[in-house]
């Protein structure tokens, strides 16, 4: 992807904002830049229907989240559940270092604990 396109990423995310009747929220803060995300997420019958986010984070997390809601549209929990590092690294085509692959990851942890919020239910 290289970093040009994560800075137009980061820039003009995609899925910024909160949707309506979205059915689990959870707020994560982590990453090296102390990333704040809350992602919004709309789960019907064990599939992401809606998807958003909101937050402070720098480049490369906001960038991570704009593409993880993007690919998760559509998804099933259980495929979300399963991604890991791997799988950021690849929506994100490019090579991180170990402080910045944290601050990418803070989207998907978030995202992740939705998931297990509404299993929770």
């Amino acid at each position: 992807m290289g970093i040009e396109k994560i800075l137009e990423q980061s820039r003009h995310p995609h899925n910024f904002g909160i949707i309506e009747g979205y059915t689990h929220m959870r707020k994560e803060v982590g990453g090296r830049c102390k990333d704040v995300v809350e992602m919004f997420v709309k789960i019907e019958g064990r599939k992401i229907t809606d998807i958003s986010f909101i937050g402070e984070s720098c480049a490369i997390c906001t960038a991570s989240a704009s593409l993880l809601t993007d690919y998760a549209k559509g998804k099933s929990i259980n495929k979300i559940k399963k991604m890991g590092k791997e799988d950021i690294l690849k929506l994100m085509k490019i090579k991180l270092h170990s402080d910045k692959l944290k601050c990418a990851m803070v989207p998907l942890q978030a995202l992740q604990k939705c998931i297990n919020n509404f299993e929770d239910d």
